[in-house]
């Protein structure tokens, strides 16, 4: 068979303009044995089928038109693509509704399967032997809580580029809990990508303290990540006295020393270079004193921290 063979469609009803004296409605059961009349039950019955002679009643026109008429109607319904909703008094006519069945739900646009056979459950009741035609299908809810609406435009392109090579990247958030986008090129790790907060901090103290033989400050922060420190201090005074070693410190909490010291030994100045390393969310607290041997009127010290992180 193919679409384009002749279906035969019913635009029409049979017999849709018969008049009442034309057309009967077929009864389930015939009313009255022996009069000819027929039913659903019995079709055309015994006696239309024998001679007058002998009894017989011929078959009446308008039970044909009858039939005919139940029968087209029942098959343009069907041709129209209707599906009918689930009907208990059918359902107990039949014996039941068989495996596969399908019927129309009370919303329009929603149908049940059954699940079993000989069954006359309701189709959406408790422990009914139906399920919903679209049973595991995605639904528009599942999907907007699952994909990105469409952009419209490419966020992100493999390649395609000059200069680019054809290795996948592979970029997210950190499992580590370093807070960083994390990336690796061909399944390599590549590490954690940088910040701007990542970038090298620089800080400057100056101090002065006139009229004695000893300047002092300090420099702290707060480590967001782990790294090293650089500490450059240039201190002196005007009196031209040596330094006093004794008292001269460089104290650093929150780090791990790994080179530096200064010229203690010398006359009227001080240059010292120290180098450290630290931890992520370590308190780096510096505490500076260079003292001389004699007071000076113009004592000053400047100090310089460089911080990078790794």
């Amino acid at each position: 068979m193919k679409q384009s063979d002749n279906l035969g469609i019913f635009t029409k009803i049979i017999a849709q303009n018969a008049s009442a004296a034309e057309m009967s409605a077929v009864p389930e059961e015939q009313a009255t044995a022996g009069d000819g009349t027929a039913s659903i039950s019995t079709g055309f019955p015994p006696e239309t089928f024998l001679p007058r002679g002998a009894g017989g009643v011929p078959p009446r026109g308008q039970d044909m038109n009858g039939f005919l008429n139940r029968l087209s109607r029942a098959i343009q319904v069907l041709q129209a693509g209707y599906i009918g909703p689930f009907n208990a008094t059918f359902a107990a006519a039949i014996k039941g509704y068989p495996a596969g069945a399908v019927v129309s739900g009370l919303v329009p646009g929603t149908f049940w399967v059954s699940t079993a056979d000989n069954n006359i459950t309701t189709p959406g009741a408790s422990g009914a032997l139906w399920k919903s035609l679209f049973d595991g299908y995605i639904t528009q809810t599942w999907a907007d809580g699952q994909y990105q609406p469409l952009l419209n435009f490419t966020p992100v392109q493999q390649g395609g580029a000059n200069g680019i090579g054809t290795n996948k990247t592979c970029l997210g958030w950190a499992s580590s809990g370093s807070g960083r986008l994390h990336y690796a090129i061909d399944g390599l790790d590549q590490g954690d990508l940088a910040n701007i907060s990542d970038l090298p901090t620089f800080v400057v103290m100056g101090s002065s303290n006139p009229n004695t033989s000893w300047v002092s400050g300090s420099i702290s922060f707060v480590a967001k990540r782990a790294g090293f420190l650089k500490l450059d201090i240039n201190a002196g005074n005007d009196s031209g006295s040596r330094m006093d070693g004794t008292r001269t410190q460089v104290n650093v909490g929150g780090v791990t020393a790994v080179q530096g010291g200064g010229n203690t030994g010398a006359t009227g100045l001080f240059i010292g270079s120290y180098i450290y390393t630290f931890n992520a969310g370590a308190t780096v607290i510096m505490n500076m004193t260079i003292a001389f041997l004699n007071s000076s009127a113009n004592n000053q010290m400047y100090a310089s921290g460089l911080v990078c992180y790794v």
